[in-house]
């Protein structure tokens, strides 16, 4: 995918969407652990309705988390 605005737009939400997962993943509360979860899947709906408008007809392919959300993931 070409760095364009719209692909930017797409990673923010890849990389909301994994953040949001490794929140999940690590929280002892229950309460607090659903809704990480919830809010990842959101993000990740987001992604893949943003990969689909701006690339009409595709499959979607979405990118692998960034970098930097890698590096916050530390």
């Amino acid at each position: 995918m070409a760095v364009t605005k719209n692909a930017k737009n797409v990673q923010t939400e890849v990389d909301a969407s994994f953040l949001y997962r490794r929140l999940y993943e690590k929280e002892t509360d229950a309460g607090m652990a659903a809704v990480f979860k919830q809010m990842s899947e959101i993000e990740q709906r987001h992604a893949e309705a943003m990969f689909k408008k701006y690339n009409p007809g595709s499959t979607v392919s979405l990118p692998a988390p960034s970098g930097r959300a890698k590096v916050i993931d530390m």
